[in-house]
C-alpha cells in the first residue's frame, strides 16, 4: 500500500514506489530478476514506461512525446514551450559532370602547350587528364555530324588506339560520367541564389497612397556565378585540369582548335559541365532537397598564384588550396526532371547498371571462433567503390516515410574484393606455423629429456 507521502507518485493507479514488489511478476515469456528494472521490453512494461514519458512531457508543456511534430504543425503553442527536433541537414553530395572537349591527337597539336596532352602513354597523368577532359573519345566513340555517332565504326587508327588504351587505363574509370578529381577534391562551394520576388510599387492615388503587387521572378535564368574551393594532391592534378580546360575555351574561342562535328552542328556548348547537389539527412541516404546548375565552366584557372613567392615561405600555400569561380546558366531546385537527368546520365554510361548489386555498407568481416578473432568491417569499408544511384522510398520500405534514397551500386564483373580472404588466409598460416613450432619446441624438450 502506498504511504499518504507516497500520493504525488501515483499514476492511474499504480504506485511508482511499489515497482519493487511487482518486478518479482514472471511468465513463461520474461522473469525479471534486478528490482527496479520496470524499462524491460516486455510489451506492457514497455508500454507502462512510453505513458511515464509522455505524461512527463506533458506536465513540462511539450505536449505529447509521441506526436511532437504534428503538434507543431497543426495545432497552436500558446505557451511557447513546443519542444520538437530543430531541421538538420548534412551536407550531402556533390557531382561534377565531365566536358566534352575535342582531345584528338590531331586537334591537340594545334598548340604547343596542348600538344603535352597528346600522351599515349595510358599510366600518366597527362593520359588521364586528356580522357577526363573528353567524353568521347575515353569511351571509344566517334561523332559524326547531325548527331549520329557510333562505338569503334568509322574511326581512325589513332582514335581507336587511344579509345583501347583508355579502357585499359587504371587511373581514370570510363564507366564514370563525372569528373572524379574534382568531386574528390572539392572541400566548398557557394553562390546559389535565394528566390527573389520582384516587386513593383503602383502610383500614388488622390490620396498619396500607394499599393506594392508582385511582379514576378527571374526564375533563375539569369548567369549566376559560383565559387568553388579545391584542395589539390600532389602533382597538381586538380589545377592541371583547370588549366588545360580554360586554355582549350581560350583556343577554341580563336578557332585554334575546333569542337566535335556534332557539337558544332547541334550548337551545343561541348566545354560546359553540370553540377548536382544533393542535401540529405544525418544518414546520408535520404534525399531532402536537391539542385542542379547547368552551363557551368570555369572562369579562370590560378596558376599565376604558384609562381608568386613570400619571404620565409618554404612550400607554396596556392597549390593546396585554390578557388575556381564558375559561370552558371541556369540553377533548377527542386525540379524532379533533375533526378531523372541524373539517374539517366549513369545509365548512358552504364546500359546494365540496374542490375548492378547495391553497395552494402554494414556487411560482415571476419570471424574466427577457433582464434577468438573478429575483424569487423565499419561503414566505411567500401569506399571508393561503386556509382551513385537514385531510388523511390516507400512507406513499407522505410519505416514510415516515403521519398528520395541515394545509394552506390557496384558492378560485380569489375569489382571482387578478396581481401578479407588474404588477411584470413595469412591469419590461418601464422596459427598453422606457430603450432608448427610448439610442436617442435615439445619434441626437442622431449628429446632432451630422454637423452638424460
Amino acid at each position: 500500500m502506498a504511504s499518504q507521502n507516497d500520493t504525488d507518485y501515483i499514476l492511474s493507479g499504480v504506485n511508482l514506489t511499489d515497482i519493487d514488489d511487482l518486478v518479482s511478476y514472471k511468465s513463461s515469456d520474461v522473469a525479471y530478476a534486478t528490482p527496479g528494472t520496470f524499462l524491460h521490453n516486455d510489451a506492457k512494461w514497455k508500454a507502462f514506461a512510453e505513458n511515464i514519458l509522455d505524461a512527463s512531457f506533458r506536465f513540462m508543456g511539450n505536449g505529447s512525446y509521441n506526436n511532437s511534430i504534428q503538434n507543431f504543425i497543426s495545432r497552436l503553442d500558446r505557451h511557447g514551450t513546443a519542444y520538437t527536433p530543430v531541421n538538420t541537414l548534412n551536407y550531402g553530395y556533390t557531382f561534377i559532370t565531365r566536358p566534352r572537349l575535342n582531345m584528338t591527337t590531331g586537334n591537340l597539336r594545334q598548340h604547343p602547350v596542348m600538344s603535352l596532352l597528346a600522351s599515349e602513354d595510358n599510366r600518366s597523368i597527362a593520359f588521364a587528364i586528356r580522357m577526363l577532359l573528353d567524353t568521347c573519345i575515353s569511351r571509344g566513340l566517334e561523332p559524326f555530324a547531325y548527331g549520329r555517332y557510333s562505338r569503334n565504326k568509322g574511326m581512325t587508327i589513332d582514335q581507336a588506339k587511344i579509345g583501347k588504351l583508355a579502357a585499359e587505363n587504371i587511373l581514370i574509370d570510363t564507366h564514370s560520367p563525372f569528373f572524379t578529381p574534382l568531386c574528390n577534391g572539392l572541400r566548398g562551394i557557394s553562390g546559389f541564389p535565394d528566390f527573389n520576388i520582384v516587386e513593383a510599387t503602383l502610383g500614388e492615388d488622390f490620396h498619396s497612397g500607394d499599393m506594392t503587387i508582385v511582379k514576378g521572378a527571374e526564375l533563375f535564368n539569369r548567369t549566376q556565378e559560383l565559387s568553388l574551393e579545391f584542395v589539390d594532391i600532389q602533382g597538381s592534378v586538380v589545377l592541371s585540369c583547370f588549366f588545360y580546360w580554360c586554355l582549350y575555351m581560350a583556343l577554341q574561342a580563336k578557332n585554334i582548335v575546333m569542337a566535335y562535328p556534332d557539337d558544332i552542328y547541334e550548337q551545343r556548348l561541348n566545354y560546359t559541365v553540370s553540377i548536382y547537389r544533393f542535401i540529405t539527412d544525418h544518414t546520408r541516404r535520404n534525399i531532402l532537397w536537391w539542385c542542379k546548375a547547368t552551363g557551368c565552366f570555369p572562369k579562370s584557372a590560378p596558376i599565376g598564384a604558384i609562381f608568386n613567392i613570400n619571404q620565409g615561405e618554404i612550400n607554396v600555400a596556392a597549390a593546396k588550396n585554390f578557388s575556381i569561380p564558375f559561370a552558371a546558366n541556369c540553377i533548377e531546385y527542386n525540379d524532379p526532371g533533375i533526378i531523372y537527368d541524373f539517374r539517366t546520365l549513369v545509365r548512358r554510361y552504364n546500359p546494365g547498371f540496374d542490375k548492378w548489386k547495391e553497395v552494402v555498407e554494414d556487411s560482415p568481416g571476419l570471424q574466427n571462433q577457433e582464434m577468438n578473432l573478429y575483424l569487423s568491417r565499419p561503414s566505411v569499408y567500401k569506399n571508393f567503390l561503386g556509382l551513385p544511384d537514385i531510388i523511390g522510398t516507400t512507406k513499407d520500405d522505410d519505416k514510415g516515410v516515403g521519398g528520395l534514397r541515394l545509394i552506390w551500386r557496384e558492378d560485380p564483373s569489375r569489382t571482387q574484393d578478396d581481401t578479407m580472404d588474404k588477411i584470413k588466409k595469412q591469419i590461418t598460416d601464422a596459427a598453422a606455423e606457430l603450432q608448427q613450432v610448439q610442436q617442435n619446441n615439445i619434441k626437442a624438450a622431449a628429446s632432451k629429456l630422454y637423452k638424460r
